[in-house]
């Protein structure tokens, strides 16, 4: 804890030693001190509440709709070897392109509304999601499989089972939202940069 405070603390002298010395623009690098007086007057005015629940719900909307489509998706592709020979070489192509040369695309398509955040957040959420998922069901194992088709059960009761599939999917499934779940704020900022919708405006009172 003591290194933490040491660690903090150096970090704002040299901040605004920079500050000093370099002598920049505000708006390159502002101080300590004026980011603070910022801080301070964004949180009594409400502004950084109501922005932040809207961005909480942005984000939170993303990961959602992705996890459920990649889901849906990755089921089909476990259960489809056909289906994915067709797909598998889409969803590869797509991710060699990065999220940032997509979103201005995306903000033009369908404006610079909530809906464009969200769902650059649920693409960022989607691969690896759909690819976990498909590990996760495929690693099922074969005596879960072979008792199954011992107890003549149909394709829905094997599908409904929790303890043949539930536990081979969940740990694939939770394994694939650690990475997306960190980086889905990223893709909230770049729809807010390339939306043109970085700082707050009055008449849009839900853009930061």
């Amino acid at each position: 804890m003591l290194f933490l405070v040491f660690s903090l603390g150096g970090g704002l002298l040299i901040w605004a030693g920079l500050t000093r010395v370099l002598d920049l623009p505000a708006f390159i690098l502002p101080g300590p001190g004026l980011v603070w007086e910022r801080f301070l007057i964004t949180l009594k005015s409400g502004q950084l509440g109501r922005h932040t629940l809207i961005t909480l719900l942005e984000v939170l909307a993303g990961l959602l709709a992705g996890s459920l489509f990649a889901t849906l998706l990755g089921y089909l592709l476990a259960k489809s070897p056909t289906l994915e020979k067709l797909i598998a070489p889409y969803l590869v192509a797509s991710q060699s392109i990065p999220m940032v040369a997509i979103a201005p695309l995306l903000v033009i398509w369908f404006g610079p509304g909530i809906f464009s955040k969200v769902l650059i957040c649920a693409l960022i959420v989607f691969f690896p999601v759909l690819i976990n998922t498909v590990v996760g069901l495929r690693e099922v194992s074969q005596d879960l499989r072979d008792l199954m088709r011992s107890l003549n059960a149909s394709r829905s009761q094997t599908l409904g089972n929790w303890k043949s599939r539930l536990p081979c999917r969940s740990f694939g499934w939770a394994a694939g939202r650690r990475h997306p779940v960190r980086n889905r704020g990223g893709g909230w900022r770049a729809g807010r940069c390339r939306s043109g919708t970085g700082l707050p405006d009055q008449r849009r009172p839900w853009a930061i």
